[in-house]
């Protein structure tokens, strides 16, 4: 639990005496899946890495803010800092998956000299950065950012989305709906070969698990993204390396947050990948 007594879920995989690292999913993830999904686990095996996977605030068992508590990306660290003096972690790797990326971000920036390295897959930035940049990103994931940006729309807005089976709320992200339609397909030799199949159906049970607590993480998570602005911490205090991935047909997370973000970290290197899937 933090400071404040608001309980905080993570999970724990890969050997023991493997390089620490502060894992954080992304929107609508618990850090459940993670840390027991099989594909993920044999790469912490095979790169000897020790992996704590967090839950944000209103996913999985991770309590949600409370109703008009909205935290920013620079208040993650503390949450984490909970976590590193209870496991006993000094140094430590970072890595984020899309929304996730942000708060990874805030980490890297408030433990110098403890966070060697990150790397941020997907990575959004702050909405400023997005509207003057015009990133094309797809309507209905705008959309769905712009209402739960405004206060008297939110709450109702979670309640609902939350109420969605997984494959229909990822109707906000087209991308990724047709990805999971993909991942299934037994004419796909990729899919079939990588038991992407397996993947999906772990990754929609957590999903759900991850809305089975509360649907407060739907709002909760959204704020902080919204309220992440450019200045609210020094992207150029961050000396370490971090890789930052990046896939064009990524339309939840475009092309241009990624180069934005890689451009702005002194040893930022964007790294493309033929595809998000």
């Amino acid at each position: 639990r933090n400071d404040t007594g608001r309980l905080l879920e993570y999970s724990v995989s890969g050997p023991a005496s493997g390089m620490p690292v502060i894992q954080t999913g992304g929107y609508t993830q618990t850090g459940r899946f993670y840390g027991v999904q099989p594909a993920f686990v044999k790469l912490y095996a095979k790169y000897n890495l020790r992996v704590f996977s967090i839950s944000q605030p209103g996913f999985g068992r991770s309590d949600g803010t409370g109703p008009g508590v909205w935290r920013k990306a620079k208040d993650w660290p503390k949450d984490v800092e909970k976590i590193l003096d209870k496991e006993g972690i000094d140094q430590f790797l970072v890595l984020g998956t899309s929304f996730g990326c942000c708060v990874s971000l805030a980490v890297l920036a408030a433990f110098p000299g403890r966070a060697l390295a990150g790397g941020l897959l997907s990575t959004t930035c702050p909405r400023e950065v997005e509207r003057k940049a015009g990133v094309k990103m797809a309507a209905a994931t705008r959309i769905a950012k712009t209402l739960f940006s405004v206060p008297v729309v939110r709450d109702a807005l979670g309640k609902m989305v939350g109420g969605m089976d997984t494959v229909e709320r990822m109707k906000l992200a087209p991308d990724c709906r047709e990805a999971m339609l993909r991942m299934d397909d037994p004419s796909d030799e990729y899919c079939v070969a990588h038991n992407l199949d397996q993947i999906k159906r772990d990754f929609i049970e957590d999903v759900q698990r991850s809305l089975a607590h509360t649907w407060r993480g739907l709002t909760d998570n959204m704020v902080t993204m919204e309220k992440w602005s450019a200045g609210e911490f020094d992207l150029g205090s961050i000396t370490v390396p971090v890789i930052v991935s990046s896939a064009p047909d990524d339309s939840t997370n475009p092309p241009q947050m990624q180069k934005w973000v890689a451009e702005a970290l002194p040893r930022g290197r964007l790294l493309p990948v033929p595809a998000g899937f």
